[in-house]
């Protein structure tokens, strides 16, 4: 009878806020996590720029960041497939910098402000091979002759591609 009830109770409860909450309460919640997002400042920084490199005909935006003027050396961050380069943790970056690391991280194609494959299908896809490359495409558009990858999900597997196919420009 209690089990019963308690889930009577949640299933009222949720019915309730599905119904009675405006559909603009959630869209400014969503408004206000974005926006936060792209405020968020990594501090102490020398140098930091974006652009756009290219692996053929996808352009791929980029963000580099330095906080000494002659770093020890680069770090490449590679993220999952779902994800922008905005989702690497801000203490895990200033970490890295104050290491004396450079940083680099960029949106995988069909990602945040990377190019997107319109009417995609089997005909025009891609795959792991061709995102490593695109990762080596940023690096060498940056003049990077060697570099440590980290990467995670689909990011890690284009990592283990790198350091694979490409050893004398990558380390994991």
């Amino acid at each position: 009878m209690i089990l019963f009830l308690s889930i009577s109770i949640a299933f009222l409860l949720g019915y309730y806020i599905q119904y009675n909450t405006k559909d603009n309460l959630f869209e400014s919640y969503i408004n206000k996590l974005i926006s936060i997002a792209k405020s968020k400042e990594i501090p102490e920084l020398i140098t930091g720029k974006t652009g756009y490199a290219k692996n053929i005909d996808v352009k791929l935006f980029y963000e580099e960041l330095s906080h000494c003027d002659n770093p020890v050396a680069t770090v490449l961050l590679i993220n999952g497939a779902a994800e922008t380069m905005i989702q690497w943790p801000d203490q895990m970056i200033r970490i890295i910098l104050k290491n004396n690391f450079r940083v680099i991280r960029f949106d995988n194609r069909g990602l945040g402000q990377s190019d997107w494959i319109n009417n995609w299908s089997n005909s025009n896809s891609y795959n792991l091979d061709e995102m490593a490359r695109d990762s080596l495409e940023v690096a060498n558009h940056l003049n990077v002759e060697k570099f440590h990858v980290i990467g995670y999900s689909t990011g890690g597997m284009i990592a283990q591609i790198l350091a694979i196919k490409y050893p004398k420009k990558s380390s994991l």
